[in-house]
Formats: structure tokens, C-alpha cells, sequence
């Protein structure tokens, strides 16, 4: 993902919500793409989010098209106020603290790291050229 920015906040686990953003530079942090673990990783969601505290967003109108094409490999996308496309990870892995999950850390960290970021990368790549049409339009 040459070119692309990342953002790693927090620290999963200890606190309450971590996670990582990841952008390209024109996209100016308007749209990410993110994996997000909430309630110290009770909670572990991905998609397309958007700054709802830009006006130049909140202004702008979601994309039907963008949340359609995230759909075709994610059926459960959702558009929410901070999200173009919003999908819960499926279970187990939707909850990072249950012990099948963190055995699945310990025991198979590349198979499980490699299962999320196949799902953000994805998201990007489905969702990149509808984002670019967006910012494009500014």
C-alpha cells in the first residue's frame, strides 16, 4: 500500500477503544479505512469511516453505490453516523477477548493477522475508487 497513510491509536486491550486507520493522502483523513476494537475488544468492528466532524462530510451525502459495492463481500455493511460502510467482524473474532480468539492470537498469529487484513484491504479495494470520486467532487 505504497503511498497510503496509517494511523494506529491506543493500545488494544489495555485501553477502552484502539485501533487502526489507514488513508490515501488525497483522501485527506475524510475517509479511512479502519479496524476498531471498543470495550478493551469486546466489541471489534472494520469498514469505511468518514470525519462527521467536517463540515465538508457531514454535508456531503453518502454513497448508496459505495455501501452496495462493500456489500457484495460484506452482506451485514451498515452505513452509521461515523461510517460509509460499517461491518461487524463475525464471531468468534468479534469479541478478541474470548479465549478461543486470543488462542487463535498466541497459536496462529499469521493466519489470524493475515484474516484481518485481508478483510481491511478489501474494504479498500471496493471502496477506493468510489472514495476518490467523493473527494474529487470537494
Amino acid at each position: 500500500m505504497k503511498g497510503w497513510k496509517f494511523d494506529p491509536w491506543d493500545e488494544p486491550f489495555a485501553d477502552s477503544e484502539a485501533g487502526l486507520s489507514f488513508w490515501k493522502p488525497e483522501w485527506d483523513y475524510d475517509y479511512y479505512v479502519s479496524l476498531e476494537l471498543l470495550d478493551h475488544g469486546h466489541l471489534v468492528r472494520f469498514g469505511l469511516g468518514r470525519d462527521e466532524h467536517e463540515t465538508r462530510i457531514n454535508k456531503r451525502p453518502r454513497s448508496d453505490r459505495l455501501l452496495a459495492a462493500v456489500q457484495k463481500p460484506y452482506p451485514d455493511a451498515r452505513s452509521r453516523a461515523w461510517w460509509e460502510a460499517y461491518i461487524r467482524m463475525p464471531p468468534p473474532a468479534d469479541d478478541w477477548e474470548k479465549p478461543e480468539v486470543l488462542w487463535r492470537m498466541q497459536d496462529e498469529k499469521g493466519d489470524f493477522l493475515k484474516e484481518v487484513a485481508e478483510r481491511l484491504l478489501k474494504v479498500a479495494a471496493v471502496s477506493a475508487s468510489f472514495v476518490d470520486e467523493l473527494v474529487a467532487k470537494k
